[in-house]
């Protein structure tokens, strides 16, 4: 009896220190968190205080002591002649074997990658690299390096003296001239609380007096991008991934600034500073992608869809025509062959009956009206200048219409009796006016698998779309020449659009948009 007591005792001791730890530790469990977001608080209420300190008007009259955004800038020497300053823009192309042709190269000895640069783009060459202390210096890629040897760069790549090849951009220049200035404009974007919220190897917060100081700041501090304001000396240099989340978030803060916003808000620019996540390329191991055809006719943007699929994939595209003035401007998939499949697309315009094995294709049509004009500019002065006002006239366009509307439509059938795989249609106006679902879209067409592959985030690489869409090979807008287009033009091209509709139709790809009945 008495050892059924004490066993009893026991138990209930047992039992109320139990109690007892499970209250501890519930009391525990709410007391942690509760002071994790406490500090959280604190620390978003900060940041949200310094962000108001930069876009409140009367910041000035801020009681003595408080912080305010001049606390987390960084102070530097802006007393720079800028004007003096040197500067180029390149882009790495990846890691090759040398497969140097003597007469097409020139060659040098340079103590640095930067002095190679420098001394590549003097002598007006587009493409550049180094090995060891050699510097070597090409007008085409394929004169430089064996382009089927492609790999990425890293230490087995560098042990094996393969050479990094990389593509002059923006030749070397002195100084900040205002068109170049702009010409890398980006938009205007509101501040962002979040910005307040890295440090400064993350992102970095100066003054600069003008734009053009901003940039160089950032350039010197391997930025590529400057946010800088319009009303004050705030400058912000930081890389896209940092700040900007994703890319509708993207898009839409540029979509606000509009009207008398602009005036208050943070532009934004790209520097010469290469972005490696950005701009990187790979090629395909061979036949690992099915042979798509991104098809169009003529004048319909092709070029600029390769230069679109390539930024928002980090994949090259090639082509079935081996375009010389492509490959000087970047395009070096143009040195594959068509069915390789080592390029995600390949540019054709299927000019002539040539019975080509693709699998798939990403067909690219464009108001007729506009892109038979755009053909008329590229075919009588390249791709991105127009031909002069006083050598297009209304007598010879008809001439070139009345050959070049029904071609038009001859290349679309091709598309459809050679092509027995897997299509979908992109217009080229839905890119301009919706970029980014049309991206999507064109993305999602390829196998998930194969993308990821080579991009582990895509929709960071859309991040990098919205930042820089434009490319090298788009022309410029001009005023549309209505005079000539006259009735009988019109009737040669709304015959060939209505041939057009019914091809799609019995294909399942849907209906073409009323507006491509008119100029």
């Amino acid at each position: 009896m008495l050892v059924k007591r004490r066993i009893y005792r026991h138990l209930l001791i047992v039992r109320m220190s139990t109690r007892k730890c499970s209250f501890h530790w519930t009391i525990l469990s709410v007391a942690v968190p509760t002071l994790f977001c406490f500090i959280a608080l604190i620390k978003l209420q900060y940041h949200k205080y310094l962000y108001n300190s930069v876009t409140s008007i009367d910041t000035v009259h801020m009681r003595k002591g408080t912080p305010t955004f001049s606390d987390t800038v960084t102070k530097v020497d802006v007393h720079v002649d800028i004007e003096s300053v040197i500067r180029c823009k390149s882009q790495s192309m990846g890691c090759f074997n040398l497969a140097v042709m003597k007469e097409k190269i020139d060659r040098s000895e340079q103590s640095s990658l930067m002095s190679c640069l420098h001394d590549c783009s003097k002598s007006t060459y587009r493409y550049y690299g180094k090995i060891e202390s050699t510097c070597y210096c090409a007008n085409d890629s394929k004169h430089l390096a064996d382009i089927q040897s492609w790999t990425y760069c890293d230490k087995t790549s560098r042990r094996d003296k393969r050479i990094e090849i990389f593509h002059i951009t923006e030749p070397c220049h002195k100084g900040f001239p205002e068109a170049l200035v702009q010409k890398y404009y980006v938009g205007c974007v509101p501040l962002l609380p979040q910005m307040f919220m890295f440090d400064k190897e993350r992102v970095f917060r100066t003054s600069a007096p003008s734009i053009e100081k901003c940039i160089y700041l950032c350039e010197e501090r391997k930025f590529s991008l400057a946010m800088k304001s319009h009303e004050k000396t705030i400058c912000l240099c930081f890389e896209p991934r940092t700040v900007f989340r994703n890319a509708t978030e993207l898009e839409t803060l540029l979509k606000q600034c509009e009207g008398s916003s602009k005036e208050k808000s943070f532009h934004l620019y790209h520097t010469y500073q290469e972005n490696r996540f950005c701009s990187s390329r790979a090629f395909l191991e061979p036949n690992e992608s099915p042979v798509t055809a991104l098809a169009s006719p003529p004048g319909s943007g092709n070029t600029w869809m390769r230069y679109l699929l390539e930024v928002a994939t980090g994949i090259y595209s090639g082509s079935s025509y081996g375009d010389k003035k492509l490959r000087k401007g970047g395009f070096i998939g143009e040195c594959t062959t068509y069915n390789s499949g080592r390029t995600l697309a390949v540019k054709d315009h299927f000019k002539k009956k040539k019975n080509r094995n693709y699998e798939r294709a990403i067909i690219l049509l464009r108001n007729p009206f506009h892109a038979l004009l755009a053909d008329y500019h590229r075919k009588y002065s390249g791709h991105v200048a127009t031909v002069d006002d006083e050598k297009l006239t209304p007598e010879v366009f008809k001439a070139y219409i009345s050959k070049s509307a029904p071609e038009w439509l001859r290349r679309l059938q091709r598309y459809f009796t050679h092509i027995k795989g897997d299509k979908v249609v992109v217009l080229y106006e839905d890119l301009v006016d919706n970029l980014l679902p049309q991206m999507r879209k064109v993305v999602n067409f390829f196998p998930r698998k194969l993308i990821e592959k080579y991009i582990p985030s895509p929709e960071d690489r859309l991040v990098c779309l919205i930042l820089d869409h434009t490319g090298s090979f788009k022309r410029p807008k001009s005023e549309f020449p209505y005079y000539l287009f006259d009735e009988e033009v019109k009737t040669t091209i709304r015959k060939a659009l209505d041939k057009l509709r019914n091809l799609l139709r019995q294909n399942n790809l849907g209906e073409l948009p009323k507006s491509y009945s008119d100029t």
